[in-house]
């Protein structure tokens, strides 16, 4: 079974409960069409249902971490469902609605844990080099001080309930950490601004940012993760680390979609 952060299951009951049912499972089956005069329109539709869905599920789960704080343990998860239905005007069926908030509060609960000794070490192993598994930099220091020190990333984000344990944590380098930040995926890295000329110079190739280079990166293991049913992290490791930018197709103008990654 692939392996799911508590923050990814409230995400996929976000989807699944809020987007993927009646009419409103048409309409986002009907999306591509509003796009039809780009050749990515099945890439640009599924951005755009999945931007919502991050929105949705960054609003539920701060409704959930609201309800935590200001309720009694026991009362806990029944606060979280009384702020779906009430504050959230969430309409789903009482046994789906028990579900979300469970997956909820299991979320919040994880949230910003810190990272065991023991994590780590299954993490780090006994390399004395490790590798930046975004853009393949080589890390050798545990030093906080040191340029070349190796931190551990979050794929989910710890803040929006990404586990502390192995399955969801990669070496990074501080540079990337700190360009991913806790974007939970890679529709929330701005990509959607991005756009070049066609036969791009190298400068203008260049001045791809860092965080536009992980948008892409994730993107591309993503899908790979939905179409090989792979976990996330498997995913990212298989595609290895790779930050330089091409354009596939040169004589035209070059948006997100349009760009491949190369070592």
């Amino acid at each position: 079974m692939t392996f799911l952060t508590a923050g990814e299951n409230v995400y996929r009951q976000v989807q699944t409960l809020l987007l993927d049912q009646g009419r409103r499972s048409r309409f986002w089956s009907e999306l591509p069409l509003l796009y039809e005069v780009s050749q990515r329109a099945p890439d640009i539709a599924a951005y755009t249902k999945r931007a919502y869905t991050l929105l949705l599920f960054k609003q539920v789960l701060l409704a959930g971490r609201f309800a935590v704080q200001s309720a009694t343990p026991n009362n806990a998860i029944r606060e979280i469902e009384r702020q779906l239905t009430e504050l959230l005007d969430i309409r789903v069926a009482s046994d789906a609605r028990a579900r979300l908030a469970r997956a909820i509060k299991a979320a919040v609960d994880v949230s910003c844990k810190p990272i065991a000794a023991s994590v780590r070490r299954a993490v780090l192993g006994t390399a004395m080099i490790w590798q930046c598994y975004l853009c393949g930099t080589s890390l050798f220091s545990e030093d906080r001080d040191s340029p070349h020190r190796v931190s551990l990333d979050h794929l989910w984000p710890s803040s929006l309930g990404g586990d502390s344990v192995e399955e969801n944590l990669l070496p990074a380098c501080l540079h990337c950490q700190q360009a991913k930040a806790n974007h939970v995926q890679w529709e929330s890295l701005g990509v959607h601004n991005l756009m070049l000329s066609p036969y791009p110079s190298v400068d203008e190739l260049a001045s791809v940012t860092r965080r536009e280079k992980i948008g892409l990166f994730y993107f591309i293991a993503m899908t790979r993760a939905e179409k090989e049913r792979l976990s996330l992290r498997d995913a990212l490791l298989r595609h290895g680390p790779a930050l330089n930018v091409r354009v596939r197709d040169e004589s035209t103008p070059a948006g997100f979609f349009d760009l491949a990654l190369e070592a």
